[in-house]
């Protein structure tokens, strides 16, 4: 233990080092960053306001610092504010002008920050710097569509007067605003032919002339379809609306100048065939009103049924009232024809033949006969052909029902002279496809499978005719008939039960896929329903039902595609196997395999049946399928 001498010592040395300053260390690092460089900006700038005019939105950035904003009117500065902080505020200028006090400063301050703008008040009404009007000048045909005008006004918020000039001819909309609809009048007048439109502001005048010009339009006799577009001049597409019976074109064509009126797209649902006639000329110093569009429906020539048991077809010449008249011994096919069908044109026939596994190709001719182009082989057991809307391609259904395989379906290039060329191997269906059906787009194919209940959907390549599987849809029970509707937006399958059902499909536009719609459990028909049309207008669908002896009608919803049953027609034959309507819709014609044909007239305005004097006309042995063919007068 030291002595206490020592440890005085050691004490005194403690405390002398502990009164002495600490050495210098290194700085803590700082995490402050570099100092940001404060400021205070207005937006907008200086501003000119009218007294009693529209408020202003002032907007203050602040950078560089934390702290609120306050905004301030100078001393004695009229008008007012609508918040005193934060980062906007709105000016409201007085409701009267002072001519003693026409400045006001407003001053946004934060921290030892501030900003300010000068804001000078005008008077009430002050001269705007600007109005102009568009569009520019114009040319209107008299009765033409509306023209709208606006007036754009800068400077001040002065109210917009819109006028004709004295006598001018026409219409305005609104005589105050910034915008006015300008109607033509009905008839062009060559004496009064121009209009001066003038908007006016505070002391600002701007107009726009308008050239009134003779009119191009004419009368529209038995349009009945929808889609009829027309041309003038190869332009101005003129939308006309089915039961349209005038017409009149939006484009202004000068005196002197010329006009050719053209069909660009003919009407459909049903398919029209329309002509015009004055369609060219000169025009004058009137409106020009005698163009005229006459729409015609086509008219059904002839009828084809094919007889299962006799190996052969019927042929038949379709009279003015709806009777068929036979025109001679029917014409050979291969073994067992199940379905026929006509090309769009009606230049060709065709025949599936399910026992010898082809497709008889026949040519019509003018008089309604069939002379037969050859064979074509198809696979096996085929049940059901349908040609595609352009008449450039066919499709077959091959149910295989006598051979151990899944269906499938045949596709074919319809040549120049009728022959069908195959396009490639048959592309697979399901178990028993039995009926096959191409949407009026020609983009999509559809075949009913009744061994699996199902619908398998293709899409078709519009240069070979090749398709292309989509998927499958189910079906009520044992799907026997496919038929898609003519504005293409829905599919029908009629299902073979007992008692029998439809079941509805809405079409997906880009896809083709089927979306059902309606009940789960289908729509009531029949027993046995065999097969299912949809009429040319696409408002009623017609079911055979084979076990009842008797024709189902619907009513198509033209927006869901639903149906409601309006009625069955009992005078059909003895199992009714087939139903077809004529291109025109005035006519449906059932195939009996008792050996017969039912003839209806329909109802266009319900849809109801009626049989036609002398039905049924007599057919050859099994009945299975008919086809009607048509042609524009």
């Amino acid at each position: 233990m030291p002595a206490p001498s020592m440890r005085l010592h050691l004490l005194w040395i403690i405390i002398l080092l502990s009164s002495c300053p600490s050495a210098p260390g290194p700085l803590p690092p700082s995490d402050t960053g570099p100092l940001a460089v404060e400021s205070l900006t207005i937006t907008p700038g200086a501003q000119s306001v009218p007294a009693g005019g529209s408020k202003v939105t002032f907007t203050a950035t602040l950078t560089g610092l934390d702290a609120t904003i306050d905004w301030s009117l100078g001393t004695g500065n009229l008008g007012s504010l609508s918040a005193a902080t934060g980062t906007t505020t709105d000016y409201t200028p007085p409701p009267e002008f002072d001519p003693g006090n026409t400045t006001a400063v407003l001053t946004a301050t934060a921290g030892s920050l501030s900003a300010s703008v000068t804001i000078t008040l005008t008077e009430k009404g002050t001269a705007p710097t600007s109005l102009t009007v568009t569009p520019g000048a114009q040319a209107v045909p008299a009765g033409g569509n509306k023209v709208t005008f606006t007036a754009t006004l800068t400077g001040s918020d002065a109210t917009i007067d819109w006028s004709l000039g004295a006598g001018n001819l026409g219409s305005l909309s609104a005589a105050t605003g910034t915008t006015t609809d300008y109607t033509p009048p009905p008839a062009f007048d060559s004496g009064n032919a121009i209009a001066t439109l003038t908007a006016t502001a505070g002391s600002l005048k701007a107009s726009a002339i308008i050239t009134i010009t003779p009119a191009i339009g004419g009368t529209v006799s038995g349009l009945v379809g929808t889609g009829l577009v027309l041309q003038n001049n190869g332009q101005d597409d003129l939308a006309v609306p089915a039961n349209a019976t005038s017409f009149r074109f939006a484009a202004a064509v000068a005196s002197n100048g010329t006009y050719r009126v053209t069909v660009l797209t003919q009407p459909s649902l049903p398919s029209q065939r329309c002509t015009v006639t004055n369609g060219a000329g000169t025009v004058g110093s009137t409106d020009v009103t005698n163009v005229a569009v006459t729409c015609r429906l086509p008219v059904p020539r002839f009828a084809y049924v094919a007889n299962y048991s006799d190996d052969n077809v019927s042929a038949y010449r379709i009279e003015a009232d709806g009777a068929l008249l036979s025109l001679g011994q029917p014409i050979a096919a291969g073994d067992g024809p199940y379905s026929v069908a006509v090309d769009p044109a009606g230049k060709f026939a065709y025949v599936a033949n399910s026992l010898s596994n082809d497709v008889s190709m026949y040519r019509i001719t003018s008089t309604g006969g069939l002379e037969l182009v050859g064979t074509v082989q198809a696979g096996p057991a085929p049940l059901s052909v349908a040609v595609d809307p352009t008449g450039n391609f066919a499709y077959v259904a091959n149910s295989a029902v006598f051979v151990a395989t899944t269906g499938s379906v045949s596709a074919y290039r319809i040549e120049a002279d009728g022959a069908l060329t195959s396009v490639g191997p048959a592309i697979d269906a399901e178990s028993g496809p039995d009926s096959v059906a191409v949407d009026p787009t020609g983009r999509f194919v559809y075949v009913v499978n009744g061994g699996s209940s199902s619908v398998s959907a293709y899409t078709i390549d519009r240069d070979s005719g090749s398709l292309a599987s989509i998927g499958r849809f189910l079906t009520g029970s044992t799907a026997y008939s496919v038929a898609a509707d003519p504005t293409g937006k829905f599919v029908y399958v009629a299902n073979r039960s007992d008692p029998g059902t439809v079941w509805a499909y809405a079409i997906a536009a880009s896809t083709g896929a089927l979306e059902p719609v309606g009940p789960s459990e289908g729509y009531p028909a029949g027993r046995l329903p065999s097969s299912i049309v949809v009429d040319p207008t696409g408002r009623f669908a017609y079911v055979a039902n084979q076990g009842d002896n008797n024709v189902s009608g619907y009513v198509i919803n033209a927006t869901t595609g639903e149906l409601s049953l309006f009625g069955s027609f009992d005078d059909a034959g003895s199992n009714p196997r087939s139903v077809a309507v004529d291109p025109g819709g005035k006519f449906v014609y059932v195939a009996n395999s008792g050996g017969d044909v039912s003839a209806f007239t329909l109802d266009g305005g319900t849809g109801a049946l009626a049989p036609v004097s002398g039905s049924r006309f007599p057919a050859g042995s099994g009945p299975n399928s008919i086809a009607i063919s048509g042609e524009f007068q």
